[in-house]
């Protein structure tokens, strides 16, 4: 029974954490998702692909 209780008194601060973390994803993805996507709308982004050195 001890155990149990013991979890449940961790629970806020690991969803605490999961939340911050998953915070900190969205802050590196959701910019780069915006520009690609702003890239992709003007065609950009295929001829920089195109013309970049490095080949798939």
């Amino acid at each position: 029974m001890e155990r149990r209780a013991s979890l449940l008194e961790r629970l806020p601060e690991s969803l605490r954490s999961a939340v911050g973390s998953s915070l900190i994803i969205l802050k590196f993805v959701v910019p780069f998702y915006i520009l690609s996507d702003i890239l992709l709308y003007f065609d950009l982004l295929i001829s920089l692909l195109k013309n970049s050195p490095v080949r798939a």
